[in-house]
């Protein structure tokens, strides 16, 4: 359920908050009382059963796995793990490797030198180095850590761009994936909130330099403003919330991870826009990385378009220029103001003549012809008028605007309600021993079982009488499926294409329907949503 005057902002429930601020007041004495640093930085030990951090995250290792936990991180020494949560989602993979996500899900693969990352329910960044990758929703990426280099964008449009080609998640795995975060999901909910450190090991150097005095000052300060942020947000106050945030010390935030995180908590619990925008706008200023994933996450890009400063990197500006429009498919449509902002600093962009300009409006019209296809024609035609007031701002490469002109020929038209598109071909990585072996998640044998499967995953009452049948050219058709409306159920049959997703010669009755749908959308029609 989302309240109808914010963009794309969830519901939360709230009834726990007060645990994890409690017990960090609780905490906050204690960090100090003369313990040796050394214990902050020693190893909690490797685990291959479910856990969760002190920062909240539910990590669920897989066979196998080896993971090193410390006060103040994980890190996937090899093997596979499953992570989810409602606050910040970090994993370590070497010194100068890590995964990002926020308020979702995400799965890493790191085998030898192959990592491979999903992002499940919500965007995720790797951060190699100084470059940058981000994974939309739905998508996944592999990397071979000791031959991929994420070249800055200075090294050129066409290097960058193919080493950051990025590849669906087969349903099957997300199917298996999300089933897996259900169950944690469903277990952690009956344990108590994890209490969040407000000190890390950096905050611990820099008290320890400091006379007793001022660090029990200066952690009581933080405390009362965290506490202040929390009951803001149980109140719905976002006054209160804003003048919590701004009392913070912007040096702390920047560094601090348990403060952001703690942060990231709260920001997840927030349901109005008046106490997520103070949230979203601290946390998107005090680390670019996280801009990133607030500036194209479901239930905060709105507000991180709309009101947070647009970092300097051209690094972050430009992964999240690019991956906007064509991420626009969730049940709320990225807000007018988003739109806007992404139009002005594009176009500011090619008024500077700076290449980033054009790659973005050349990856934005692949992404509205993709939109097009996927059954989002309101959608398509909105970025495809960006694009011609952009092109109409300033002048692009001949081909360039011969492929924006066509946009605009197409936008006369009524738009299809779906065209099948091939995927693209995921690179393969080079041939490893059987126990290191790595590739992205490959597809399941078709069989009659995972289509009925996939039909009520879809939401369809699968019975006795419903039946389907793979035929010679890959598709199956599928006989006697229900959907149950809100009036009378429905029984339907057509063909299911597996290779897209698509359903298309559906007949109900002797009422035959032409069009070519995503199962999604079918599944939604039929319901009469």
């Amino acid at each position: 359920m989302r309240k109808t005057h914010m963009q794309s902002l969830r519901f939360r429930h709230r009834h726990f908050l007060f645990l994890p601020v409690l017990a960090c007041m609780m905490l906050l004495p204690g960090l100090f009382s003369g313990a040796p640093l050394q214990a902050a930085l020693a190893t909690v030990g490797s685990s291959d059963a479910p856990f969760v951090t002190r920062d909240g995250m539910q990590v669920l290792p897989e066979d196998g796995a080896q993971l090193l936990v410390t006060d103040s991180s994980v890190s996937l020494v090899h093997g596979s793990t499953l992570m989810t949560g409602e606050g910040l989602l970090r994993v370590r993979i070497d010194d100068s490797t890590e995964v990002l996500g926020m308020n979702g899900a995400m799965h890493v693969s790191h085998f030898g030198d192959t990592l491979s990352v999903a992002a499940l329910t919500s965007p995720v960044a790797v951060l190699v180095g100084t470059g940058r990758q981000l994974l939309p929703t739905g998508t996944q990426w592999q990397m071979n850590m000791n031959s991929t280099v994420l070249l800055p964008w200075e090294a050129g449009a066409e290097h960058w761009l193919s080493v950051r080609h990025l590849a669906p998640i087969p349903a099957p795995f997300q199917r298996k994936a999300l089933s897996q975060v259900q169950s944690a999901e469903a277990v952690h909910a009956q344990a108590a909130s994890p209490a969040i450190a407000l000190f890390t090991v950096p905050q611990a150097l820099h008290a320890f330099l400091l006379p007793a005095a001022a660090v029990r000052a200066e952690q009581s300060s933080l405390a009362a403003l965290v506490a202040s942020i929390a009951d803001a947000v149980l109140r719905s106050d976002g006054q209160m919330a804003r003048d919590a945030v701004a009392a913070l010390p912007a040096d702390t935030l920047s560094w601090d991870r348990s403060l952001q995180a703690h942060l990231a908590l709260l920001l997840a619990q927030a349901d109005s826009a008046a106490v997520a925008t103070p949230l979203v706008e601290a946390l998107a200023a005090a680390d670019p990385d996280l801009w990133i994933l607030l500036s194209v996450h479901e239930d905060y890009r709105s507000l991180t378009w709309t009101f947070a400063d647009v970092p300097e990197s051209t690094e972050h500006r430009f992964l999240s220029l690019l991956t906007l429009p064509g991420n626009d498919t969730a049940p709320v449509p990225v807000a007018a103001p988003a739109v806007a902002r992404w139009h002005g600093t594009v176009l500011a962009l090619l008024r500077n003549d700076e290449p980033a300009g054009i790659a973005v409006i050349d990856v934005a019209v692949h992404a509205v012809r993709s939109l097009q296809n996927q059954g989002y024609p309101e959608r398509a035609s909105r970025w495809s008028a960006e694009l011609m007031l952009l092109a109409d701002s300033c002048p692009l490469p001949d081909d360039l605007a011969s492929s924006v002109q066509s946009l605009r020929t197409s936008s006369d038209t009524p738009l299809p309600v779906f065209v099948p598109q091939e995927e693209t071909a995921v690179p393969r990585m080079e041939e490893r021993s059987s126990v290191e072996q790595v590739a992205l998640f490959q597809e399941d044998p078709m069989t009659k079982e995972r289509v009925l499967q996939i039909m009520a995953d879809a939401g369809a009452l699968v019975t006795t009488e419903t039946d389907a049948m793979l035929l010679p050219d890959g598709t199956v058709r599928v006989t006697r499926l229900v959907f149950s409306g809100s009036n009378t159920d429905r029984t339907f049959t057509f063909l299911y294409h597996p290779d897209t997703g698509n359903v298309s010669q559906v007949q109900e009755g002797s009422r035959q329907y032409p069009n070519v749908l995503t199962l999604h959308a079918f599944a939604a029609w039929a319901r009469g949503e």
